[in-house]
């Protein structure tokens, strides 16, 4: 297990960076991060006793990346191993996913349903990298057709107990999807648009591509600062490899022969108490204001 270098941008190609910090694994903030976020896998910290936290901007896209990634073996380790809750990952998971989320993408999966103007049970729809599988069976609810492809062994298994038709990464060129989701998932990617142009490749003649990622807050000037557990969140070790600034996802889909989508969202006022928050939350996004420390996009491909 070791870090590989990523010598060229993973959202545009260039070569043309600027370093704005070096920081150990092996003491300081990095590896008090790693011991609060990984506490189970202490014992093997010393693989990266002499690996660095390098972050480096791209001067022609805007992207943010860490420049030393973990390599294949050392991925398959930190997400089958690190990441998991050592006693029961799907467990924890639904505990983490009530009311609100499930309120939350309910919505957004009626707004998209309702603007690709076909009946549920026609479409198609692939989760890039389904997790545990919860957005999964919520849009397999509504009676869409449900792929999905995952990495782990664990939430793969998972995934295909509760019916979402599993298929390999390498496939996904033979499909036509209607829809393609892939939440949380383009900040974990070594090559992210090597991907989004594989999916691109994946859609049918109206179909559209929903990325979610996190959102920041002036991150440069969080990293002058030295505001770690800030600059940890959207860019943690190890894990969130990639953090696209606002403009940023656009100018890479467009090198994907994708093109921005706006989906028109319903205003949906909900009377009880409980609700106040999604209402205010509600408000803001009609105006256009940021609500939330995600970003999402709709793409879809560029006209012929």
């Amino acid at each position: 297990m070791t870090l590989i270098e990523r010598s060229a941008c993973p959202a545009c190609d260039g070569a043309d960076f600027r370093t704005l910090c070096e920081l150990p694994y092996g003491n300081g903030p990095v590896a008090d991060y790693l011991l609060r976020k990984y506490p189970h896998a202490a014992p093997q910290f010393s693989v990266l006793d002499n690996a660095v936290y390098v972050i480096v901007e791209c001067q022609h896209c805007g992207l943010l990346f860490q420049r030393d990634i973990p390599d294949e073996a050392f991925s398959r380790t930190l997400y089958e191993e690190w990441v998991e809750d050592p006693v029961d990952g799907f467990a924890v998971s639904r505990r983490n996913h009530g009311v609100p989320y499930f309120v939350k993408h309910a919505d957004q999966i009626v707004d998209i349903i309702r603007f690709l103007g076909r009946n549920p049970y026609e479409l198609q729809v692939l989760d890039f990298a389904f997790g545990w599988g919860h957005w999964c069976r919520l849009v397999k609810g509504f009676g869409c057709k449900v792929y999905g492809t995952e990495s782990s062994e664990k939430r793969t298994a998972a995934g295909r107990a509760s019916g979402i038709i599993i298929i390999d990464p390498a496939e996904i060129s033979s499909y036509r999807f209607d829809w393609i989701n892939a939440n949380q998932v383009f900040e974990h990617l070594p090559e992210p648009l090597r991907t989004l142009r594989g999916l691109s490749a994946a859609l049918s003649a109206d179909g559209i591509v929903t990325l979610g990622v996190p959102g920041a807050t002036d991150l440069p000037g969080k990293i002058t600062r030295q505001e770690w557990r800030s600059v940890f969140d959207p860019l943690a070790p190890l894990e969130h490899l990639n953090y696209f600034p606002r403009g940023c996802l656009a100018r890479m889909a467009a090198l994907a022969r994708l093109r921005q989508a706006a989906v028109p969202e319903r205003f949906i006022w909900r009377p009880d108490r409980t609700s106040l928050k999604q209402n205010a939350k509600a408000v803001l996004r009609l105006t256009g204001a940021p609500v939330s420390n995600h970003l999402f996009h709709v793409f879809r491909q560029h006209a012929a």
